[in-house]
C-alpha cells in the first residue's frame, strides 16, 4: 500500500520517525525521498483515496478544501506533519487567478512536493532587507520531480499544465503567518492564521476596554 500502509486515521506511518520538530526542511527532505522512492507513485495515490473506508473518506472531505487556484485533498498525518494532494485548477481558470498559488508568498511550515502528473512553472524569490522581492530563479517541474521549501522561501507558481496534480507533505507551522506580495514584489501583507485570530477576536469586535455586559 501506498507508504507503507497509510490511512486517514493513522496518517503516513513512514513519516512518523522523521525530526519534524527538531529539524523541519531536514525531515522534508526526507519525506521527499520517500516520496520519490515509491513507484507508480501518482498510481499508488489514486489507489489509496479510492479505497478508502466510508469514516475516512468523511474525514477526507470535512478537512479538504478549495481554493482560487486548486483544491487541497486531505490524506492524512500525524501530531507535526499533514500529507496533501493538490489538485489544481485547469490552465485557463489558474492564469485568471492572482492570489494563493498564483501570488508572490511564503508559508507558515515548510514542504515537500512531488508532481504526480501535469507540471508546473515556479518562480523563485530572493527577499531583501526592506522585505521587497526579487526573481531569482524560474523553474519548469515535471511528473516524478520534487521540490522542498522552506518556511521562508517566497516562491510562485506562474503556470501550470492540464490536470496537474502534486502530493503535498507539510511540516509543523513555525510561526504564526505567511507572507504575501503584490505583483511587483514590493508591498507586504501578513496572512495569520486562525489560531493566533481567535485569540484577538475579542479586543477587534469590541476594543481593549469593552466587555460584553458592561
Amino acid at each position: 500500500m501506498f507508504l507503507t500502509g497509510g490511512s486517514v486515521s493513522r496518517g503516513f506511518p513512514a513519516f512518523e520517525a522523521l525530526p519534524w520538530r527538531l529539524d523541519p526542511v531536514g525531515a522534508c527532505r526526507a519525506a521527499r525521498e520517500l516520496l520519490a522512492s515509491e513507484r507508480s507513485a501518482a498510481s499508488a495515490v489514486f489507489t489509496y483515496v479510492d479505497s478508502r473506508e466510508p469514516a475516512e473518506a468523511g474525514e477526507l472531505l470535512v478537512r479538504s478544501a478549495e481554493k482560487s487556484t486548486h483544491y487541497k485533498w486531505y490524506l492524512g498525518g500525524g501530531p507535526t506533519y499533514t500529507t496533501w494532494l493538490h489538485e489544481y485548477k485547469q490552465p485557463e481558470v489558474f492564469a485568471r487567478n492572482t492570489s494563493y498559488a498564483a501570488s508572490i508568498h511564503n508559508h507558515r511550515y515548510a514542504f515537500a512536493s512531488l508532481v504526480l502528473t501535469g507540471g508546473m512553472t515556479v518562480r523563485m524569490y530572493d527577499r531583501g532587507e526592506d522585505d521587497s522581492v526579487t526573481l531569482r530563479a524560474m523553474l519548469a517541474l515535471d511528473p516524478g520531480e520534487s521540490s522542498v521549501l522552506s518556511a521562508d522561501d517566497v516562491h510562485e507558481v506562474c503556470s501550470v499544465r492540464p490536470n496537474t496534480y502534486t502530493l503535498v507533505v507539510q511540516g509543523p507551522a513555525q510561526r504564526s503567518y505567511s507572507c504575501v506580495w503584490d505583483a511587483r514584489g514590493t508591498a507586504l501583507r501578513r496572512i495569520y492564521d486562525m489560531e493566533h485570530l481567535l485569540g484577538g477576536l475579542r479586543t477587534r469586535a469590541l476594543g481593549p476596554r469593552e466587555t460584553i455586559g458592561s
